[in-house]
């Protein structure tokens, strides 16, 4: 990961596990190679006739763009529900792996299914990342790498904005600043994650050209009090 919390506090460059123990409810641990929509939609064809009720996903977003294989998934099993996360590496920005059944993969997507008639399911999502600045616009862009914003290269509009010392660390400082999108009426917020070859900046997750975006920013006071709250809320 980038980081890990356990008993409250944050480490880093640790090894956290954590368990989930179920009375009726069976889980299996699959790796999907192909992180692509097409690849999505052929698990939930196969998940279509089966009593699977929640897919927990974990893909390497430093080699691919997970977004499609949930797209494809979701759209393929509409009644799944989804959760999970990216890989990370201590904010390396090198290379990242996923583990299933003892196998280690720096590729595709590692998910566990679990099924079972008596499962109960629910998912909420917090962003908590607040928008600042003026609008911009994706002017060029090829997935999740953005290369121009207003028509200027995307790492001279983050050094004009947020100031030239962001851009000394970079792409460690740029995830503090992620660029929120509008997608289906829900504040969807996109980490930089790394720096693409030809000048662009990849993140965790596409956007469309002339996709209107603002720059965000995070208050931990903020996060962890939402987080309290919506956990109650769901208790």
């Amino acid at each position: 990961t980038s980081g890990e919390i356990a008993d409250s506090e944050i480490h880093d460059e640790t090894i956290l596990l954590s368990f989930s123990l179920f009375d009726s409810t069976d889980v299996e641990v699959i790796h999907v190679a192909d992180s692509s929509h097409e690849s999505g939609v052929e698990l939930a064809r196969s998940l279509a006739h089966s009593d699977v009720r929640l897919a927990i996903a974990f893909g390497n977003t430093l080699n691919a763009n997970p977004e499609h294989f949930i797209s494809g998934l979701s759209h393929g099993a509409p009644n799944l529900f989804i959760a999970g996360g990216n890989a990370g590496d201590n904010a390396c920005f090198e290379h990242s792996f996923v583990i299933a059944n003892g196998e280690v993969y720096t590729q595709g997507m590692v998910l566990a299914l679990l099924r079972g008639p008596s499962l109960q399911v629910s998912n909420r999502a917090i962003l908590n990342w607040a928008p600042i600045g003026n609008e911009m616009r994706i002017t060029r862009c090829q997935d999740n790498v953005v290369y121009e914003l207003n028509g200027k290269p995307a790492l001279e509009v983050y050094g004009y904005y947020l100031g030239e010392e962001v851009l000394a660390t970079a792409p460690q400082s740029l995830m503090e600043f992620p660029l929120i999108a509008m997608v289906d009426g829900i504040p969807v917020a996109r980490s930089p994650v790394g720096l693409a070859d030809d000048g662009g900046i990849l993140y965790a997750g596409g956007f469309r050209p002339e996709e209107p975006v603002r720059f965000g920013v995070a208050d931990i006071g903020t996060i962890l009090s939402s987080a309290c709250d919506s956990a109650q809320e769901m208790g």
